[in-house]
């Protein structure tokens, strides 16, 4: 009975096609007829779409074929045969009237989009279907008067526009998919302007720039759905002694491999780290730029372009990724040292993401990138951002944190023989952050110890902070031999025990006597700053008598 059934339409599309030898028009609307009844959902149809189909593949009937009529009626369908019918009319079928459909097609979803007249579902469907049409449509337009530029403008204007227009509403990997859709969509197109213009002629670049353009706009439109992980699997690369188990999300290989892909199509089409660092800069410029392979001279003046656009990306949470990935490979790359128009803006970016991240490993990526930029600034502005960091972040866990940041700038200096560090082996290392490093916070912490005060210093970060500085003490008062940051001077070791080891060891005696404090989890950190008190204890009754 279905072999009966496949034989009459057969028999009745060679019909048609006898008949369009006739009358092209005629023809044509035999067979549009059952197409018309398969995507009627009103009605059963004499005939399945997938049937019509088959047939038509059977018969190699491309006379029939009709995109401007057919077209309208396949594209908003949700079957999936609809999608494989409409791939081979846009190969078979006349691509003039292809692309006029397109066109129209582009308005329309906009409207539809704007209005909310259909799914989000069947929105980013038609796109990815009018992205196909193109692909196919394209590489077989016969250029009369008009050059490959002049024929692309208006096609890709329109198509940016439905790619930005749609994009709020792509979800899981449809935002993927899109982006292949244009990659494919290029791909064939690079040929095409080859073949219609000279490799000299000034067109066939224009061309080529309105093909990269539109890949630009694409990984701008669709940046929150790349997912390659990228700046992760960067920091695993430059910091494995830090890595004790991978963070690179298991699926982000798709995402990898499509922006290779990407990558790759933008060197075809010109797209060097030149002219991806020249104005106009864009997300997608950096994009592509950060997935590529690392530019070989990674100087400040890099930096320096690239600045305008990875603010916005990190103020907008709009490709942080890559944005993270290039500062890693820049600190990794360059051994300038960085002037304070880079460090201040980048400084000021990160710092809160360093602190509040919802996702401690890009927490802990991005304080790494803190802790490399500010090793590459000038010292005074090093300090002046070490001190922000330990007075006036409004992050507790980065307060903490920033006297390890001063830990490491004093031991650099110690053990450089050059000048340039000697400023965080000086007296004015001490001037500058003694008084908020040896002192508790607030100054009067201290000063009545009771059981209460001990459950607020317990819930704040004032524990950590202080074993930090504690920490820091104890290897001034050891590495400093010369006494050059004057940490050894009597006024200074009266000085720290009066505002900072006398009233602790105070409260910690007074707490550790009051009854009911057993529990582990306050005997903890009290039993740190016991032990980090006895070290410097022990550190300063080892000191040379003056």
């Amino acid at each position: 009975m279905a072999s009966n059934h496949h034989g009459q339409l057969v028999a009745s599309m060679k019909d048609a096609e006898n008949e369009a030898k006739n009358d092209t028009m005629t023809g044509r609307r035999v067979f549009l007829g059952p197409v018309g009844h398969c995507c009627n959902t009103r009605r059963e149809p004499e005939y399945s779409l997938r049937e019509v189909y088959e047939a038509l593949l059977h018969t190699k009937a491309w006379s029939l074929l009709d995109p401007l009529n057919i077209l309208p009626l396949l594209v908003p369908s949700m079957e999936d045969t609809a999608l494989e019918f409409t791939q081979v009319i846009a190969r078979e079928g006349n691509p003039k009237e292809a692309v006029i459909f397109v066109h129209e097609a582009l308005e329309r979803l906009e409207r539809a989009v704007q209005c909310e007249e259909q799914s989000n579902e069947e929105s980013v469907s038609q796109l990815m279907r009018l992205l196909v049409i193109c692909c196919e449509s394209i590489p077989r337009l016969q250029l009369r008067r008009r050059g490959p530029a002049d024929t692309l403008r208006p096609l890709l204007t329109q198509i940016g526009v439905a790619l930005e227009t749609v994009a709020p509403l792509a979800r899981g990997d449809e935002g993927k998919n899109i982006i292949y859709s244009v990659l494919h969509l290029i791909r064939p197109s690079v040929p095409w302007v080859s073949r219609n213009t000279h490799p000299d002629d000034p067109h066939s670049q224009a061309a080529m720039d309105l093909l990269l353009n539109l890949l630009y706009s694409t990984l701008t439109a669709y940046a929150s759905h790349i997912r390659a992980s990228l700046a992760q699997r960067t920091f695993e690369m430059y910091y494995p002694r830090l890595v004790l188990h991978t963070n690179v999300d298991p699926t982000s290989e798709a995402g990898k491999e499509l922006m290779q892909n990407a990558a790759e199509m933008a060197r075809i089409l010109g797209g060097t780290p030149v002219t991806l660092t020249s104005p106009p800069l864009s997300i997608g410029k950096l994009i592509l730029l950060a997935h590529g392979e690392p530019p070989s001279l990674m100087s400040s003046n890099f930096l320096q372009k690239l600045l305008p656009t990875i603010t916005l990306s990190l103020q907008q949470n709009v490709a942080m990724d890559e944005s993270l990935a290039l500062l890693l490979n820049f600190m990794a790359f360059s051994s300038d040292q960085l002037p304070q128009e880079i460090v201040d803006p980048v400084a000021t970016l990160i710092t809160p993401l360093a602190s509040t991240h919802s996702h401690p490993p890009t927490r802990h990526m991005v304080f790494r990138i803190l802790q490399a930029l500010l090793a590459r600034a000038p010292p005074p502005i090093r300090l002046a951002h070490l001190s922000s960091l330990l007075i006036d972040c409004p992050f507790p866990q980065m307060r903490v944190a920033a006297v390890g940041l001063v830990k490491e700038a004093f031991l650099n200096a110690i053990t450089s023989t050059g000048t340039d560090q000697s400023l965080f082996k000086s007296e004015t290392l001490i001037r500058a952050l003694g008084p908020t490093l040896f002192r508790p916070d607030p100054p009067d912490l201290f000063a009545s110890p009771t059981s209460q005060s001990l459950r607020a210093f317990l819930d704040s970060s004032e524990p950590a902070r202080l074993t930090e500085c504690l920490a820091f003490y104890y290897i001034l008062l050891k590495r400093d031999t010369s006494n050059s940051s004057g940490i050894r001077d009597q006024d200074m070791l009266r000085t720290v025990k009066n505002s900072l080891l006398s009233p602790l060891r105070n409260a910690l005696t007074t707490w550790l006597e009051a009854p009911g404090i057993g529990d582990l989890h306050t005997l903890m950190p009290i039993g740190i700053l016991e032990t980090s008190l006895e070290r410097v204890d022990a550190a300063v009754a080892s000191l040379p008598l003056s």
